[in-house]
């Protein structure tokens, strides 16, 4: 699907490459994740495949590059666009209609397609990456995962053979990041899509990829198994990737193998614990459980008062801090006077059919930091945006 042959590329104005002498492949319905710290050239790679650089000719770029048996190497960023489609880290970056529908469809109407076709396929696609109903929304009205969803279903309905997304799930919760992974692992079974990824975030992503590319100043130095990757990451620091923590502990402990499994990981944990004869207590979901030494002393509070002793003096000025904490805490409410309250909170965008946010009430304290959680959607980025006064 994609073949880069000896890829070199010098930005203008610049006396060293920023992309090195880079050969890489790329199956039909592979998945590939391209991980490397900041700067190694990752996004160069993606913008030179997507013909955002230099086409054939210039001084800047070497080598070749095959899509689907094509030489692309000197086509415009438009003619690729139609075998190769690209997400970016940031979908405001790319979107410029006022409402879904017209986002999504406009690459066909683009191509000519009737306007009742256009119809269908929209509605599909949206449908595909679960957005369906929402033809009408202004895209000001979708959290930043809806937008990123919003990105790909633009680029979805065009079917292209493959798909490059640079890092897209960096501004997604956890939550976010599996729903928008297993919708891409869909994509990849049902359509047959191949797919590229860019992310440094490898301890997220390690159990979506059977295969692991990593850049470093410009070079590919590893390309092979997701799971083999780890013995080579073994005291590679500078390669800048976040690791899954099985890998981590298996790393601490000597295993004999490191892995991103999870299950494996516990069962190599096992075998471990019982030849230094330490017990283990299951959880009920057998993923995680609490360790105790039979062959350690158990310490009792006269024996860590030893281990740590403390003057009279400094424990009872430690027991007047607490007191004094307390008082506090109990004179300004749990934590000190409000600085913004609000009470039966609703807001409801422009010709939306439902509110956004329902009736919240809620407290923010001087002294107090607070997080505001919840799953793509749930209406985070409006509240901020009331707040901030931008909605």
């Amino acid at each position: 699907m994609l073949k880069l042959e000896n890829i070199s590329y010098r930005y203008p104005g610049r006396d060293s490459l920023t992309l090195k002498d880079i050969s890489l492949s790329l199956g039909s319905g592979e998945m590939l994740l391209l991980a490397g710290r900041s700067g190694c050239g990752k996004s160069t790679l993606i913008k030179t495949i997507s013909g955002l650089v230099s086409h054939r000719g210039s001084t800047g770029l070497s080598g070749r590059i095959l899509l689907d048996g094509e030489d692309i190497t000197g086509w415009p960023p438009e003619e690729i666009g139609q075998l190769a489609g690209t997400v970016y880290q940031t979908p405001d970056d790319q979107l410029f209609a006022m409402t879904v529908a017209d986002e999504t469809g406009f690459a066909l109407e683009n191509r000519g397609a009737d306007p009742e076709t256009v119809r269908k396929e929209v509605a599909r696609t949206l449908a595909m990456v679960g957005l369906a109903g929402m033809e009408d929304y202004s895209i000001h009205q979708l959290s930043g995962g809806q937008r990123q969803r919003l990105a790909l279903a633009s680029i979805l309905i065009t079917s292209p053979k493959l798909l490059i997304l640079d890092e897209p799930v960096s501004q997604m919760n956890p939550q976010g990041v599996e729903d928008f992974m297993k919708l891409l692992l869909r994509l990849n079974r049902e359509e047959g899509i191949a797919i590229l990824m860019i992310e440094h975030r490898v301890n997220e992503l390690a159990g979506y990829f059977d295969r692991l590319a990593v850049m470093q100043e410009g070079r590919i130095v590893y390309d092979g198994p997701m799971e083999e990757a780890w013995s080579f990451l073994t005291g590679r620091e500078d390669m800048g990737l976040r690791e899954p923590q099985s890998v981590k502990l298996g790393r601490l402990l000597g295993f004999p193998r490191l892995t991103s499994d999870t299950a494996e990981s516990i069962r190599m944990l096992r075998e471990c614990m019982k030849e230094t004869g330490a017990e283990a207590e299951e959880s009920p979901d057998a993923q995680s459980f609490t360790v105790k030494n039979n062959n350690s002393p158990q310490k009792t509070s006269e024996t860590s008062a030893k281990e740590n002793p403390a003057s009279e003096e400094e424990l009872a000025g430690k027991t007047d801090d607490n007191n004094e904490n307390d008082r506090n805490n109990e004179n300004n409410g749990n934590g000190g006077r409000v600085i913004l309250s609000a009470r039966n909170l609703v807001f409801t965008y422009p010709g939306a059919k439902e509110p956004t946010l329902k009736g919240l009430d809620f407290d923010l304290r001087r002294h107090q930091i607070t997080a505001l959680m919840g799953f793509n959607g749930a209406g985070k980025s409006t509240l901020l945006n009331l707040l901030g006064g931008p909605t």
